[in-house]
């Protein structure tokens, strides 16, 4: 079954009607920080999660919402973990 795009917001609307203000790549997105502190991963895996966390500001935040949990442990370790809520 396809995705609803309100199952991914920050991803379905940063990849059409506000690509203009996206900032990233076909892994992760983030709506440019003059905007707002949205962003998501094109998906969970590791390499995805890596490219979200290079898109967060180190003064500032990401939010991230998603219907389905991600997972902190994928988080790159390379970085501190950002950090999950529900």
């Amino acid at each position: 079954m396809e995705p609803h795009p309100l199952d991914r917001p920050a991803w379905s609307s940063l990849r059409t009607g506000w690509s203009s203000l996206a900032r990233g790549d076909a892994r992760a997105v983030r709506l440019d920080p003059l905007y707002g502190p949205f962003g998501a991963a094109a998906d969970s895996s590791r390499e995805s999660l890596a490219a979200l966390a290079l898109l967060v500001p180190a003064d500032g935040e990401l939010w991230i919402t998603e219907r389905e949990h991600i997972q902190p442990s994928l988080a790159p370790s390379s970085r501190a973990p950002p950090r999950f809520t529900r």
